[in-house]
């Protein structure tokens, strides 16, 4: 034990008659006694000054006069009734602490089991329909096997690819595999047929289109407005209105 009880009026009183030297061993002794939990040995008196710190010819007479005047010496060993009696609450404390902190630890147990079981009840009851729901829920969430990588031709360029698709949802319309494949082949036709897939992603960009057309009939196709933006006819109207009014081509304001 590090802590005990030191009554200062006990000591005191015990010890007024003890020199400065005296007292001193005696509270080193008492102390020694405490942090062993068990009495001094008598068999080695050698070992048991230089634990105290008793080495002059003054000091070694004082340890042998009060361990004759507070210890007993029995059966090789210097005991102290005061300091048996405090060991012994100390492990009676220490015990009685220990059963009660497993008392508590079990009653946290049962309660905390207690409180679990209607809730287990419940999923007994319910066992059918949450196995159904489990497999439906296994069903749903298997994972897919992951989609192979779209290949991009060498001449397409993939971040403009990419800004074309990220352009789609952005507008709410994302692509699929099978969309973007169909797509780079639409572009690949087109640049067979002499038009630039660079310019047809831009202007596709640019106009928030759904897809991508040559530069020649991106506008129109015998005389005919084509409408790429997915606008409704009067949405482009009323752009179209707001457009002269603000006189888009003038650069001055």
């Amino acid at each position: 034990m590090h802590f005990y009880s030191h009554n200062i009026g006990d000591f005191n009183n015990a010890t007024r008659h003890l020199t400065r030297v005296e007292r001193s061993l005696y509270r080193d002794l008492i102390e020694l006694y405490y942090d062993s939990e068990q009495p001094l040995q008598s068999v080695n008196t050698d070992r048991l000054a230089r634990r105290v710190l008793a080495q002059t010819e003054e000091e070694l007479t004082a340890l042998a006069y009060v361990l004759d005047e507070f210890f007993q010496e029995f059966d090789g060993n210097y005991n102290h009734a005061r300091c048996d009696a405090e060991i012994a609450k100390y492990h009676t404390n220490t015990s009685a602490k220990a059963k009660a902190g497993i008392a508590s630890a079990k009653a946290r147990k049962a309660k905390k089991e207690q409180d679990s079981t209607p809730v287990e009840q419940t999923l007994n009851k319910c066992a059918t329909k949450q196995e159904t729901r489990n497999n439906k829920q296994e069903t749903i969430t298997k994972k897919k096997t992951p989609p192979t990588a779209i290949e991009i031709p060498e001449w397409l360029d993939g971040n403009l690819l990419n800004d074309f698709i990220d352009s789609r949802k952005a507008n709410k319309k994302p692509m699929t595999k099978k969309a973007i494949s169909l797509l780079i082949n639409k572009i690949s036709k087109e640049r067979d047929n002499g038009h630039d897939p660079k310019q047809m992603l831009e202007d596709a960009i640019l106009a928030g289109w759904q897809s991508v057309y040559p530069k020649d009939n991106a506008n129109k196709t015998n005389g005919i407005l084509i409408n790429h933006s997915g606008f409704t006819p009067k949405q482009l109207k009323n752009q179209s209105v707001t457009a002269s009014v603000l006189d888009v081509h003038n650069t001055d304001w």
